[in-house]
């Protein structure tokens, strides 16, 4: 190959490269726009429809039960069905490609799981300080309703629709679909941006940095191993032992609840030492808890977080969720 011929074959894979870094940008940047005009499109439309149902929570399991499914398909509606038609526009399927998949052992799941719940226990506790700052401005927690009851229906159904599938759903969005877009923009930028997007999806200034953290957590497991389903059960376990604690103040005193919370996390959190340091001194596992290493290409690092961070649409989408949530704020 002559010199000419190598400079327009660089040039060509440059061309391509850029192309296919600018449409992921492009289609994570549409999609939280089409989501979060969905979401306020449907406020207007079924709102009343789930508050009438909300209401009824407390007649009869029946509904209860009815309550919960609409408010699960809701959810999920909400957040897949936008997503799935902004992928059809872009032709961009969800998932990693094979190649970025690893074979993973059951014992090697495990303890990625066993981390990464004590991550999030970690990162619970650290954002409690950022706690304390906002209520300064008289910024106060935001306080989910889980609808307890005694009894295990209304436990069973707290579990599906605030633990199993905000796990399936947001993985599925945030690391299955945006996150494995925009791991051509680089493994960092994609981890970070996909982890933006899911705290301020959360549209609260309380759960921001909570759920930034644990969208790093997700995005990194997911692009060492290539498996969605690990995220999943960190995902699930974390929201889990939220309903399981609200659930057992039921049945215990406060200061009992209190206790027993300390002791769990205690021992979770050693258990996750343990995995953490099996990882990393084991030779085979190793890997799964690897630095980021961006993969070279035709266009440098520089230029592709210049076309990322640059994109209009993802420009757009962060200013328009940051101010939302800013509004929100001062008005609740």
């Amino acid at each position: 190959m002559t010199y000419e011929q190598t400079m327009a074959a660089l040039a060509a894979a440059e061309r391509s490269e850029r192309r296919t870094v600018r449409k992921r940008a492009w289609f994570a940047g549409v999609v939280m726009l089409v989501l979060l005009a969905t979401e306020l499109a449907l406020a207007f439309a079924v709102s009343d429809l789930l508050a009438a149902a909300e209401a009824q929570v407390e007649v009869s399991a029946w509904h209860r039960t009815a309550y919960y499914v609409l408010y699960g398909g809701y959810y999920a509606g909400m957040l897949l069905l936008p997503a799935a038609a902004v992928a059809l526009v872009f032709r961009q399927k969800p998932l990693l490609s094979r190649e970025f998949r690893r074979p993973v052992a059951p014992l090697e799941g495990a303890l990625l799981v066993v981390f990464g719940v004590a991550f999030c226990i970690l990162a619970n506790y650290l954002t409690n300080y950022w706690l304390m700052f906002v209520q300064q401005f008289g910024i106060e927690p935001f306080q989910g309703d889980y609808h307890n009851a005694r009894g295990w229906l209304p436990l069973v159904l707290n579990l599906v629709a605030y633990a199993a599938l905000p796990a399936l759903v947001e993985e599925f969005l945030f690391r299955g679909w945006l996150l494995s877009a925009l791991q051509p923009c680089g493994e960092g930028r994609a981890i970070l941006l996909s982890a933006l997007l899911f705290g301020l999806a959360h549209g609260n200034l309380t759960q921001l940095p909570f759920a930034l953290l644990l969208g790093l957590l997700f995005g990194y497991v997911y692009l060492n191993t290539g498996r969605l389903w690990i995220g999943m059960v960190i995902h699930f376990l974390n929201n889990a032992l939220s309903v399981l604690l609200d659930y057992a103040t039921l049945y215990w005193t406060e200061n009992t609840v209190a206790v027993v919370q300390m002791a769990t996390f205690a021992v979770l959190v050693l258990l996750g030492a343990a995995a953490g340091l099996l990882l990393t001194a084991h030779p085979k596992t190793a890997s799964l808890v690897r630095p980021l290493e961006e993969r070279r290409g035709a266009l440098t690092s520089r230029r592709r977080g210049r076309i990322l961070w640059g994109n209009p649409a993802v420009l757009l989408a962060l200013a328009v969720y940051t101010v939302l949530m800013l509004i929100g704020e001062v008005l609740r």
